[in-house]
């Protein structure tokens, strides 16, 4: 909202301390262990069709709490359940999306249980591919800039 009305700075503060409050915040009672969490989102990955996998099968897969500061502050949501990086532009060739980083807080806070953690991760993959790779071919995604 802070950015629609032309304050980014208050919008990026924002962002800041919503990441600071949930950090503060203790692990969900049934969140997994790191090495259960990875298994999940390989499942995930897995789990994509493969009009959607083809574009994500050479990325390293990297796992954290949430988004760093440093992307918050360049106006990641907080809250995102993941990111795609590092991906191939017509200055950087290679792979469709050489890196993905999976935020098992704000993945598991969505879930909502266990049961529904490989669901969440492949419905934000799948909306994050079609976003990045399938929505517009106009201009290259922001992310693209991170490499």
């Amino acid at each position: 909202i802070r950015d629609e009305r032309g304050d980014p700075r208050g919008a990026t503060e924002a962002f800041l301390r919503a990441r600071e409050v949930d950090l503060r915040e203790p692990p969900l009672p049934w969140s997994s262990p790191r090495e259960l969490f990875q298994q999940a989102v390989v499942k995930s990955l897995l789990a994509l069709p493969p009009t959607l996998r083809t574009f994500v099968d050479q990325a390293e897969v990297f796992l954290s709490e949430v988004p760093g500061i440093e992307l918050v502050a360049d106006g990641v949501d907080p809250r995102a359940l993941l990111l795609l990086d590092a991906l191939a532009t017509p200055e950087f060739p290679g792979p469709p999306c050489g890196r993905i980083f999976v935020y098992q807080r704000n993945v598991e806070r969505v879930a909502g249980s266990p049961d529904r953690l490989e669901a969440t991760i492949v419905e934000a993959l799948e909306r994050e591919i079609e976003a990045t790779f399938l929505e517009s071919t106009s201009e290259p995604p922001p992310a693209a800039m991170m490499n």
